[in-house]
């Protein structure tokens, strides 16, 4: 996708990622230490965590577009680029992890169980590195675009 409005895509893709990333984070460690909220708010963090991951790949996608549209280089746009698409694992892995934690709670009902505490480490460890490489492409791309100036 290169251009929505007759705008640029990209830079109106990642608006929704570079808020709800940060969103599905928090909501994901508040699930994985409180096993209440898995119950309560599973099924919503799981449908925001699908929804990221769709915006995450679309807002990657229209960046690749941009790029070919514009003719960037890897020297100028690369490090936005790779740290975007390791972003785009870590949201996938975020999203199975509080699929996960809900799935588990759903079935087992026990926070004690090996697979309870497993995907709330998971969530935890995915949250945290989804967060901070938001931050890290986020800063790259503007970087990437503005540091010139």
């Amino acid at each position: 996708m290169l251009r929505l409005f007759d705008l640029p895509a990209h830079p109106l893709l990642i608006h929704f990622p570079i808020v709800a990333i940060p969103t599905l984070s928090i909501i994901a460690v508040v699930m994985a230490l409180r096993p209440t909220f898995r119950t309560r708010y599973g099924i919503a963090a799981t449908l925001l965590g699908l929804l990221t991951t769709v915006a995450t790949f679309f807002a990657a996608s229209s960046g690749q577009a941009l790029s070919e549209d514009f003719g960037l280089t890897e020297e100028f746009i690369g490090k936005h680029q790779s740290l975007g698409e390791t972003l785009r694992i870590f949201v996938l892995g975020l999203t199975i992890t509080v699929l996960s934690m809900t799935a588990v709670e759903r079935r087992i009902a026990e926070s004690r169980h090996p697979a309870a505490i497993l995907s709330s480490v998971g969530a935890i460890a995915l949250a945290v590195l989804s967060l901070v490489w938001v931050i890290r492409t986020g800063h790259e791309g503007a970087r990437s675009v503005w540091g010139g100036f």
